[in-house]
């Protein structure tokens, strides 16, 4: 019954992410989450607060307004005082000029007395999204050079 509740709850994020809506998540994480994103871009680093993950989701859809998840499996480890939840996915976007996007990676997600207070990021080809920074980065997006969020 646990493990149907927590995979109910990660859809519904999800389905809330793909219409650019991180409200739901930001409501379920610690105020002090640590959110981690692989390599050295405007989306790379380590987030420490409920506001640097707000402002990285904000940064990442205007980047890729149209960003959709496809959730492929969610495996949950532990119990709901301290619980880690591994969810497998696929993503795609276009740019604004009309430029492919897509990628796969996996969110490892701890919880701890109902609150998320980590995420780390496996991204399978960082270099994907290198590129993709790089490309808007060209077509005049500042976002998509700036420094990363890390507070």
């Amino acid at each position: 019954m646990f493990n149907m509740i927590i995979k109910s709850m990660v859809q519904k994020t999800f389905d809330a992410l793909n219409h650019g809506n991180v409200g739901p998540l930001l409501k379920m994480c610690a105020s002090d989450v640590k959110h981690t994103f692989p390599g050295d871009h405007a989306l790379g680093g380590t987030r420490k607060s409920v506001k640097g993950l707000e402002d990285w989701f904000k940064r990442i859809f205007k980047l890729l307004p149209n960003l959709r998840y496809e959730v492929k499996n969610i495996d949950i480890d532990g119990s709901l005082s301290d619980c880690k939840i591994t969810i497998s996915w696929a993503d795609e976007a276009t740019t604004s000029d009309g430029k492919s996007y897509a990628n796969e990676g996996t969110y490892i997600i701890h919880v701890k007395n109902i609150k998320i207070v980590e995420i780390k990021t496996i991204v399978r080809d960082v270099r994907k999204i290198d590129e993709v920074c790089e490309h808007l980065a060209q077509l005049g997006v500042e976002e998509a050079s700036a420094a990363p969020i890390e507070y």
